[in-house]
């Protein structure tokens, strides 16, 4: 046979049959099922991610709640999560009396959940300052007035606003005791305060506080000069050696406050309180008219011996003294009243640089 002759190869027994191919089967082969699993593995990441943000965002939730607030004040106050709220007694147009009543409320979590919800309302200002005067409380002045407490806040209207009221926010149940929420409670108070007053065609916009007063803080209390006023020494009821302690707002606008309490159970024992705004003196000062003299200057606010308004460079000012009963011997810490009052409208009169209120 010619060697250059092309030969065909026989294939041998047990060898590959005809037309079968040893080759593992090529890229383009393989490429449309790992395609379908990379599509499925991403459409399961777009799934949890998609999930994941809706339990732990406001992701494709109200941007408003109670009429107007903004959420992101909502979780600047409570944390992030999910807004919801509970429309309780909200004023409109047409219900212009209402009490403005309120609840919002943050979910947190992605598998197992948590919630903090809180209280919005509106209410007049009345005489209780004391209802305002926390002696824990951080104050902001300006263009927004108000205090707020690790779960609490409040916040002033503008004084052009008819009706003299305040917003206050209360954190719900026991989530977070130990939370110090202040500044975004503050932050969430002027916004609820913005919406109403917006409400009654008596305001702008209102900028959120950019900073609080420090919180003051407790120590045993000093007996030669109570609450950091010098002259504030009033004669101690002998009959009780407890221990007591003081704390203090580190601000007297738009209001000053200080609180004694038995170091032994907690309890208040004597609270006092100082405010020249005139939209928290203001319904104390109407109650004055007719009202018996105190000491000096001063005016019993009618209906009660606890607070006295006075003069002050022909401004009215408001002073509490509010005593409770001791736990640990009879009667009151101060058992002299008249002692008592005349020292605290000395001492308070010149920490806000009054003339003297008791001659």
């Amino acid at each position: 046979m010619d060697p250059n002759e092309s030969r065909t190869a026989v294939p041998s027994p047990g060898g590959p049959e005809e037309g079968r191919s040893d080759r593992a089967p090529g890229p383009r082969s393989r490429a449309p099922g790992r395609l379908r699993a990379v599509t499925v593995l991403l459409l399961v990441l777009a799934t949890c991610a998609g999930f994941a943000v809706y339990r732990q965002s406001n992701a494709f939730g109200p941007g408003t709640v109670c009429g107007g607030i903004s959420t992101d004040a909502v979780q600047a106050a409570l944390g992030p999560g999910r807004v919801s709220e509970t429309l309780l007694d909200v004023r409109t147009p047409s219900r212009p009396d209402a009490s403005g009543r309120c609840s919002v409320a943050v979910r947190h979590g992605l598998f197992v959940s948590s919630e903090t919800s809180a209280s919005i309302r509106v209410r007049r200002q009345t005489p209780a300052v004391e209802a305002l005067a926390a002696a824990d409380a951080r104050l902001f002045t300006g263009a927004a007035t108000g205090g707020a407490s690790p779960r609490t806040s409040w916040a002033l209207l503008p004084e052009h606003c008819a009706g003299n009221e305040r917003v206050e926010v209360t954190v719900a149940g026991s989530a977070d005791r130990d939370a110090d929420r202040a500044t975004g409670l503050a932050r969430l108070a002027v916004a609820a305060a913005d919406v109403v007053a917006a409400r009654s065609a008596c305001s702008a916009s209102t900028p959120a506080p950019k900073e609080l007063s420090a919180a003051g803080t407790p120590g045993p209390a000093d007996f030669t000069g109570l609450c950091g006023l010098p002259g504030l020494a009033p004669r101690r009821n002998p009959s009780t050696d407890v221990r007591y302690r003081e704390q203090a707002t580190t601000a007297f606008a738009p209001l000053w406050s200080c609180e004694i309490t038995d170091e032994v159970d907690g309890a208040q024992v004597v609270s006092f309180a100082v405010s020249a705004d005139p939209r928290i003196v203001g319904a104390a000062t109407d109650l004055t008219a007719d009202a018996p003299a105190a000491l000096g200057r001063g005016r019993w606010v009618a209906g009660t011996e606890d607070a006295v308004v006075a003069t002050c460079h022909g401004r009215p000012v408001y002073f509490l003294v509010k005593q409770r009963p001791l736990s640990s011997a009879a009667g009151r810490l101060f058992p002299d009243r008249d002692d008592l009052w005349h020292r605290f409208l000395g001492a308070a009169g010149t920490a806000i640089g009054c003339e003297p209120v008791t001659g």
